[in-house]
């Protein structure tokens, strides 16, 4: 089956595989440029797919996929959360980083 990968994040391949404890320079397979196109593929048999687990828990939890092998591991480049400044305000947005800063722990934070 092949490694289905995204081309906006090269170096995530490299970043799980050594955190593994598996020496890969060079990581080959299957790349898409959106992670919904990689979940999907992954959901309909198309490979093994590396992907946030936010993405996935969903799917974990209803036996639709399966974790091939390890569990989630850090990846370079952290996310950064912006919005519109019109919407500072917005109910929905803060009920949304509510729940964000309950899905992070403490080895999580940026300094």
């Amino acid at each position: 089956m092949p490694l289905i990968h995204t081309e906006i994040r090269p170096d995530v391949g490299r970043a799980w595989f050594s955190a593994q404890g598996v020496d890969a320079r060079r990581v080959t397979g299957v790349m898409y440029d959106q992670l919904s196109t990689i979940k999907q593929a992954a959901l309909h048999g198309l490979g093994v797919a590396l992907l946030p687990e936010y993405l996935v828990q969903r799917y974990i939890a209803a036996g639709r996929i399966a974790a091939a092998w390890g569990g989630p591991t850090p990846t370079p480049g952290p996310y950064c959360v912006v919005w519109s400044a019109s919407k500072v305000k917005d109910g929905a947005l803060t009920k949304f980083l509510n729940w964000l800063a309950t899905q992070t722990g403490e080895d999580d934070l940026l300094p």
